[in-house]
């Protein structure tokens, strides 16, 4: 494996303990009854990942690396309120 991979799959599991440490540490302070516990872990986890997807995407190229994009229709893209595919090209 290169550097470059084990440096990424660091940065991963460091992400997934700064998501999830904190998240039981809480719930093990307020010490829920488990049907409150499991939404609780669900909605503190996501608030978390949110955070720091907010604050590691750059501002240049946004949420991209993290999954999010617009994407074209499938298959085409539109043009002037119609859609266009590939077959509708001239040859």
């Amino acid at each position: 494996m290169k550097l470059s991979k084990l440096t990424a799959i660091g940065f991963v599991v460091l992400l997934f303990l700064g998501v999830y440490v904190p998240t039981f540490f809480v719930v093990s302070l307020i010490k829920p009854k488990p049907q409150v516990a499991i939404p609780l872990v669900i909605s503190l986890s996501f608030a978390l990942a949110l955070l720091y997807i907010y604050f590691l995407s750059s501002p240049t190229r946004g949420l991209s690396p993290f999954g999010f994009e617009a994407s074209l229709p499938l298959g085409g893209d539109c043009v002037r309120g119609s859609f266009r595919t590939s077959a509708d090209l001239p040859r």
